[in-house]
């Protein structure tokens, strides 16, 4: 406070600012806390409606895709794209991306050490650039990008790709974008890496399937639920079943033997008991 009067202020004022200074601490306080509890639950909000939309898929394409739909949707942030290393292991390129600065770039490819991205890349660790004019190393994707956060998408030991934003604003992102994005970073890569093992298992399966249904023996795979898991049709000829070997998937093996009743009821006897 202050006076045009020489010793306005007495001890009684002193007093009574002291105490109201600390009634305007304590509810700065409380607003710092509230502040920093909304943007936690704003980041969770965000991390799992992402989350949420890229489970959904079991195609690696369709989860990048639809993750950078979800980042720009939920995070906020205008310009997004997924950079995965090429089979070579010597160049990285853009599979997904969107966002006026980035949306020309989907078929961008560099050498794997090349930029931003390379370094995030190969040092399997986030990389913030706050003025892009400033670092060396940027690959302008677009003249009118000024900021740039590459955040790698890593299962374990394993770096999968990045996860790159742009803005055109220089020190666009803060620490808390920088925690939201490597939360999204880390949901995105078991995204991916849960559609990879997919795939793996579907091939493995087809192949399995390819090899049983050539196989002139009947060969029948039953669970520890004494369901049928694989039929093939030789199997079906052989004990006398009708229809196609996938109407048998899931039944029952006694379902199965009920017509060997008929003219060989030893051996449904043998089979049930092993």
């Amino acid at each position: 406070l202050a006076h045009l009067e020489p010793g306005h202020f007495d001890e009684s004022h002193l007093r009574l600012m002291q105490a109201a200074a600390e009634q305007m601490a304590l509810a700065v306080r409380n607003a710092l806390i509230f502040e920093a509890q909304r943007r936690m639950a704003d980041r969770q909000t965000m991390l799992y409606e992402v989350l949420s939309r890229v489970n959904r898929q079991l195609d690696s394409v369709a989860v990048m895709n639809d993750a950078v739909q979800a980042i720009i949707e939920f995070a906020g942030w205008a310009n997004v794209a997924i950079i995965v290393p090429e089979n070579d292991g010597q160049h990285w390129a853009v599979r997904a991306a969107g966002g006026e600065l980035l949306s020309g770039v989907k078929k961008l490819t560099r050498p794997l050490k090349e930029g931003v991205v390379g370094r995030a890349l190969t040092a399997a660790q986030t990389q913030y650039v706050p003025d892009v004019a400033r670092d060396s190393n940027y690959v302008m994707a677009h003249s009118a990008v000024r900021s740039e956060l590459a955040v790698p998408l890593k299962r374990g030991n394993r770096v999968l790709g990045v996860l790159n934003v742009e803005s055109d604003q220089i020190d666009a992102f803060d620490p808390d974008d920088v925690l939201l994005a490597e939360s999204i970073a880390d949901a995105v890569a078991l995204a991916m890496d849960n559609a990879r093992l997919y795939q793996t298992i579907a091939d493995e399966r087809s192949r399995l399937d390819a090899v049983i249904n050539s196989n002139r023996d009947g060969v029948i795979l039953i669970g520890m639920d004494q369901r049928i898991l694989v039929i093939n049709a030789p199997a079906l000829q052989l004990l006398r079943m009708a229809d196609r070997p996938e109407s048998w998937l899931g039944c029952h093996i006694v379902e199965a033997l009920r017509p060997m009743r008929a003219y060989a009821p030893a051996a449904v006897q043998t089979t049930l008991a092993e």
